[in-house]
């Protein structure tokens, strides 16, 4: 892996990893971010923002019970994912939604809407189980994200434990919009939170140790840049 600078200053972990194990998210020097890019590209439809989020509004959405299911239309072979519908959480997470998309754009965003008409998905939580898995699949919006709200240490230890040359058990990964075949495979850890363009195809493996996985989901489906 090496580490990139751009004109605007900002540091790209460039890893089109070729090696069996899993990448584990990092932070350059003292940077609150890294992006993750293709050697070959420098597009933003290729780039994997990461960072971490608030743990005081992490902690509330552990806590919160939703009464929506949300999986009628989502993808994935997982049954609890419940819809978000307490306004003041959503409102909270755009907010914190804004700060991300400004340090991964470049672009002062000042206002993103995450829920803008009745017809599409509201942010959504999954409670992931043994054998559970999400295919590969894209979002709608500009940008989506996904953010690791609680992932027991065994779940991220199962890579190891996997035979073959595919290391990927429990992981998330990313295939390029530019190079169908290369991908980045991410082991993340809890309140972890990845943004990427909303048509960025990505999968979710299965585990299999007697544990659950939460996670929170979205899409920025309208954003205001400031001018300033």
């Amino acid at each position: 892996m090496r580490h990139t600078m751009n004109n605007d200053s900002n540091f790209y972990d460039n890893t089109m990893s070729k090696s069996k194990k899993p990448m584990t998210p990092k932070f350059y020097e003292n940077d609150p971010c890294s992006v993750y890019s293709y050697d070959y590209c420098n597009d933003i439809r290729d780039k994997i923002y990461y960072s971490t989020g608030d743990n005081n509004l992490r902690n509330d959405m552990l806590q919160y019970n939703s009464t929506v299911e949300a999986n009628f239309d989502l993808v994935g072979d997982i049954q609890d994912e419940w819809s978000i519908e307490d306004k003041s959480l959503i409102q909270r997470l755009e907010q914190m939604m804004c700060k991300h998309i400004t340090a991964f754009t470049n672009k002062k965003v000042i206002r993103v809407s995450t829920i803008p008409t009745d017809t599409l998905r509201p942010p959504w939580i999954n409670y992931m189980r043994p054998n559970e898995y999400n295919p590969p699949h894209h979002h709608s919006g500009f940008f989506s994200f996904v953010w690791y709200l609680d992932i027991p240490e065994e779940i991220r230890q199962e890579w190891k434990k996997q035979r073959g040359s595919s290391a990927k058990r429990g992981c998330i990964q990313f295939f390029s919009q530019v190079m169908p075949k290369q991908h980045m495979t991410f082991n993340p850890k809890t309140n972890d939170l990845f943004v990427f363009d909303s048509g960025h195809n990505h999968q979710v493996y299965p585990f299999y140790s007697d544990n659950t996985r939460i996670s929170l989901a979205g899409n920025v489906y309208q954003m205001e840049v400031s001018n300033e």
